[in-house]
């Protein structure tokens, strides 16, 4: 038998101690590193869920648009552009209080851009609400409160790599500052879909079997294209490819910052990694036959005649005061040189957008 000591019992008992602390600690370690890990995959892709909004928004579906904005905001709750957003889809909707109520949500976190918000053919429902009003009146004010974020909620690291949420309507943000062009996708799928898809419809047709769809499931076999989009099925997956091919034949995915946003969809964001990995889609593509795009939008898509600052009216190259005397000379008149906003009156519309311009051109 053992010799038993009180020392001995001592020791025993601090020894399971010590064991029941350490099985403790694993097992809060294992616990912790599970929910984290769960956490992060249940975390959607911002740049998914982004374009998931605009889809739905581009097929007049507001209410997905906002169940998708809803689910959005719990991850990027600050975010003006998607919080605007969300007053588009209740306007839309005919939810004038739910819209004038996200509306101001959207100014208190930094929303600006007063001009494009009077333009919003989406919120034409409340533009008579107090909210609506309330905000043009006090926009002097509100310009010069400075925003509560510059990040929308997010985290340094966040802010470099992540795009700026699309507003309705595409934005022309040109790579030089690290944003994607949205309107290079959204205004090509209406050449390829609306034209091309109609035009050649045994080469480019948005359905099995066409050499657009054939080259596709040659990339998607290959491993280098997974759109992973319940929402998005077969004719969708071909109108995106097409997109994404033709765009990194030319250039516009191939930026440091761009590459990593989009690898867990498209892994060919370069012209030399498509004529590696997609040598028939390269080929169809720059067949000359077909007359697909081969150089790039420089970001201006401006007529070169339209002056740089249409309120200028006497032409001295700045927005001042004899201008907006001009303009209130004409107050309430048709006069289509002072009528700023395309409506034919000069209003208060008009006003805004030349109180916007002010200053030099």
């Amino acid at each position: 038998d053992c010799l038993r000591t009180p020392d001995t019992d001592e020791h025993v008992q601090v020894m399971k101690t010590r064991n029941l602390m350490l099985c403790l600690m694993i097992g809060m370690s294992s616990f912790f590193s599970v929910t984290m890990d769960a956490q992060a995959q249940a975390r959607p892709s911002r740049m998914a869920l982004e374009r998931q909004i605009v889809r739905a928004f581009d097929r007049e579906d507001p209410r997905r648009a906002l169940l998708l904005i809803e689910r959005y905001l719990k991850y990027w709750p600050s975010d003006e552009d998607m919080i605007y957003n969300a007053a588009c889809g209740h306007a839309m909707l005919g939810e004038r209080e739910e819209s004038a109520e996200r509306l101001l949500q959207a100014v208190r976190e930094g929303f600006r851009d007063f001009e494009y918000m009077t333009e919003d053919e989406d919120l034409a429902p409340i533009r008579d609400h107090d909210v609506y009003l309330a905000i043009l009146e006090a926009r002097k004010k509100i310009d010069e409160q400075p925003p509560t974020t510059q990040t929308g909620g997010l985290n340094a690291a966040e802010a470099e790599t992540s795009e700026n949420p699309p507003r309705r309507g595409v934005r022309s943000d040109g790579p030089g500052n690290g944003e994607f062009d949205w309107a290079l996708e959204e205004v090509l799928h209406i050449v390829t879909t609306g034209g091309f898809a109609r035009t050649y419809p045994n080469v480019f047709g948005e359905q099995h079997n066409t050499d657009i769809a054939d080259a596709m499931d040659l990339v998607i076999a290959g491993g280098w294209y997974h759109y992973n989009d319940p929402t998005c099925d077969y004719g969708c997956k071909v109108a995106e490819f097409h997109y994404w091919a033709l765009t990194s034949m030319l250039g516009a995915q191939d930026y440091p910052w761009r590459i990593p946003e989009i690898a867990d969809e498209w892994e060919l964001p370069t012209a030399a990694l498509m004529q590696q990995n997609a040598a028939t889609t390269v080929a169809l593509l720059a067949n000359p036959q077909w007359s697909q795009a081969t150089v790039l939008p420089d970001g201006s898509y401006d007529p070169q005649s339209e002056p740089a600052c249409p309120a200028d009216y006497n032409g001295n190259g700045m927005v001042g005061a004899s201008d907006l005397l001009a303009l209130i000379a004409q107050w309430g008149q048709m006069n289509a040189i002072i009528d700023l906003d395309g409506d034919g009156m000069v209003t208060a519309l008009d006003l805004l957008i030349l109180l916007g311009q002010w200053g030099a051109c």
